[in-house]
């Protein structure tokens, strides 16, 4: 199984906080851009009760430059490596089971008062770094 994915991630131009008390809105402009995901998996089933799945994605990030790049979202490219199972118990009663795991890029954040819109909130330089897993269950029971 294969699969591409297109976001137009270029109509999100800002991330806009808008307070109740009449202060002045934050607005974090954004400029991202249209980003691609890839992804290939397999099923396999060796007999009537068990199913195996496996699959890999990679997924871009639409953040353009360390510039563009803010402490709310701090976005980079996504690997992402998945395997799951499943059992069936009847035609009706199956259950499954899922791992991911996702590999960030470590990536920088360059902020700088020189860009008008961060003169007030400040320069922030740094490197993020992360990771992610995800388990899933899953009881299905068709009637």
């Amino acid at each position: 199984m294969g699969d591409v994915t297109w976001t137009n991630w270029g109509t999100f131009d800002e991330l806009r906080i808008r307070f109740d008390n009449g202060r002045a809105d934050s607005v974090v402009t954004t400029d991202w851009k249209q980003v691609f995901r890839y992804s290939l998996g397999t099923t396999f089933t060796p007999n009537k009760n068990w199913t195996f799945r496996a699959g890999t994605a990679y997924d871009q990030a639409p953040v353009p430059s360390n510039r563009r790049r803010t402490a709310r979202i701090p976005d980079a490219d996504r690997l992402w490596l998945a395997l799951g199972a499943g059992y069936g118990f009847t035609d009706a009663l199956t259950f499954n089971v899922a791992y991911v795991h996702l590999f960030i890029d470590n990536t920088k954040i360059t902020k700088s008062t020189a860009d008008p819109e961060d003169r007030l909130r400040g320069g922030l330089m740094g490197t993020y770094s992360g990771s992610v897993n995800i388990v899933s269950a899953e009881l299905k029971w068709v009637f």
